[in-house]
């Protein structure tokens, strides 16, 4: 599992396959998931932007590998509508594969690679 810190600090975790990891690791209490290209998806905050302080949390990193996922397919965003529902991922967000069973998973090899070549980092 790949971990984003909203300090923008990238690490790898091993999913252990318990979903309650994923409350530890993202520090939230509640998630959403943000689907992202190649199978990825990304554990965020479902609380972040209610809570004091959120300005000196959005997840800069995170919302770019969103914005990433926008843009390969443009046609289906209803762009004017984001003025009133900004993009915005505030807090540590946590990324896992998808198996063909739908299940959550620890993201293959290239997968990583597109995460971190996507957020200029090296690969782990």
């Amino acid at each position: 599992m790949i971990c984003i810190s909203h300090n923008g600090k990238v690490r790898e975790v091993f999913y252990s396959g318990d979903y309650r990891q994923l409350y530890r690791e993202g520090n939230y209490t509640t998630f959403d998931v943000v689907r992202l290209r190649y199978g990825l998806a990304m554990y965020v905050d479902d609380e972040g932007l209610c809570k004091t302080g959120w300005e000196n949390r959005v997840n800069w990193k995170a919302i770019y590998l969103r914005l990433n996922e926008w843009i390969s397919r443009q046609k289906d965003i209803a762009w004017d509508a984001l003025n009133a529902c900004p993009p915005f991922i505030v807090g540590d967000v946590c990324i896992l594969a998808t198996n063909d069973e739908g299940e959550a998973v620890e993201p293959d090899a290239f997968q990583r690679k597109f995460i971190y070549d996507s957020l200029g980092e090296g690969v782990a």
